[in-house]
């Protein structure tokens, strides 16, 4: 079969593949197929082939491949900083914004343990920020200057103090480290700038991935898009805002469940933040993947019906009866506990003006859609059900979306390969998206 375009999706655990052709603008989608993940041992192109065979058994001839993985670890990142909840968490934003799997944090000047850690954490990408523009200069001077001294072989982007921008580019050109220079992430207090990281952070994977172990084999069959799955994620739920409003994508996976939120703070709430929040936030939780994770949620259960021995033969494409509704109850645990991380907190405070109602965290209280996403939510006997329990249970506590918000999944697993391919075709992928769901999605106001 031959085909345009070619979608692959590479999962910590399933691969997923999209034959696509494009005619006249118009994508029109050809064949999907699925396999196992293989890596390890297994070159991830044996995971890919298979999938491409289930597509089509002859196989698909395609003129480009564009790729999303979470595979190999996806993109892991190290972030130094200044302040905790200042330049380190808008660091971090920017980072999870764009896909990244934060491996370690460093708050303030660098130590010699610290460069210790640094040397022994995988790594593809290091962050590195610090001071608002014309403020403090000593820390990140300080801190460029103890990385350098490492001559490490994955590339740094300076997001910090514009003032010794310079300064820190020539210490690691010094260094011979490759190096990027981009807006401050945090300029001046209370203001978060994260896209320019997330742009340079997106550049540098891709031309840095194909590096990553378990990722080289793919550098011959790529030329397209390569983009870690949690930002192809957030890069299509930006893209469909118009449509969807004030949108939120619950992904969950075999390694991670992940919470999109692409809306302002709610007018209700805008004047009593406690901290600045970016209008696009991702949260990745490592330790609720309904696959790799399975006995920590199974044993983090207030109470499961079915035994824990279930887990030991527990495959994700092929589950028993009773696996599936383990996996069901793993899957809304998840969920639940995601998104209480994900969302902010009403908070109570007590002060010379009497009481005062503030809010810490994330305001998803206006999100009008909620896309639901990933082999254990798109199995799940009745997510929207399981959903709309965990919003009524904890609202008024955190900042929910209401119960009664438009739920709609994405049955066909398109989400994060089509985030990847907007790249290239976005007026395309928008048109597609909302002509091939229009039927399923009828609670969208259009």
């Amino acid at each position: 079969m031959k085909a345009d375009l070619l979608l692959a999706e590479i999962g910590s655990t399933t691969t997923l593949v999209f034959a696509f052709d494009l005619v006249d603008q118009q994508l029109i989608l050809k064949a999907q197929g699925v396999s196992e993940t293989t890596q390890g041992e297994t070159s991830v192109l044996e995971g890919l082939t298979k999938a491409i065979h289930h597509a089509c058994s002859e196989g698909i001839e395609y003129t480009q491949l564009h790729l999303s993985s979470s595979a190999a670890g996806g993109l892991s990142m190290i972030v130094v900083g200044l302040v905790k909840d200042m330049t380190v968490k808008a660091a971090s934003e920017a980072a999870l914004g764009a896909g990244a799997n934060i491996k370690a944090v460093v708050v303030g000047k660098l130590s010699e343990d610290d460069l210790a850690m640094i040397q022994s954490t995988p790594c593809n990408i290091l962050l590195l920020a610090g001071g608002v523009d014309y403020g403090e200069k000593e820390t990140v001077l300080h801190n460029a200057t103890m990385l350098a001294r490492l001559k490490p072989s994955f590339p740094i982007i300076y997001a910090g103090n514009k003032v010794v921008a310079n300064r820190v580019k020539q210490i690691f050109e010094h260094a011979k480290t490759e190096i990027y220079v981009v807006d401050n992430v945090y300029p001046t207090i209370d203001e978060l700038v994260v896209e320019p990281v997330r742009k340079k952070i997106q550049q540098v994977f891709e031309r840095h991935i194909i590096h990553a172990k378990g990722m080289s084999e793919l550098s011959s069959v790529v030329d397209g898009h390569i983009m870690p799955t949690p930002a192809a994620v957030n890069t299509l739920a930006a893209l469909m805002q118009p449509w969807l409003k004030h949108v939120m994508v619950i992904d969950v996976g075999g390694a991670t469940t992940d919470i999109h939120s692409v809306n302002p703070v709610s007018l209700q709430y805008k004047h009593r933040q406690f901290s600045v929040e970016p209008e696009a936030k991702r949260t990745v939780e490592g330790d609720l993947g309904v696959f790799k994770n399975r006995y920590h949620l199974y044993d983090s259960l207030s109470y499961s019906t079915y035994p824990r021995s279930l887990l030991d033969d527990f495959e994700a494409i092929t589950l028993t009866e009773e696996q599936s509704l383990l996996r069901d109850e793993l899957t809304k645990h998840a969920v639940k506990t995601a998104l209480l991380r994900h969302v902010g907190k009403i908070k109570i405070s007590y002060g010379s003006t009497g009481r005062t109602t503030i809010i810490d965290g994330k305001d998803c209280t206006n999100i009008n859609t909620i896309v639901l996403t990933g082999g254990a939510l798109l199995y799940h006997q009745n997510p929207e059900t399981m959903i709309k329990e965990i919003l009524d249970t904890y609202q008024g506590q955190y900042l929910l979306p209401s119960s009664d918000v438009c739920i709609v999944k994405d049955t066909d697993y398109l989400w994060s390969s089509l985030g990847v391919l907007s790249l290239s075709y976005p007026e395309e992928v928008k048109a597609f998206l909302k002509k091939h769901y229009q039927e399923d999605w009828l609670c969208i106001q259009n």
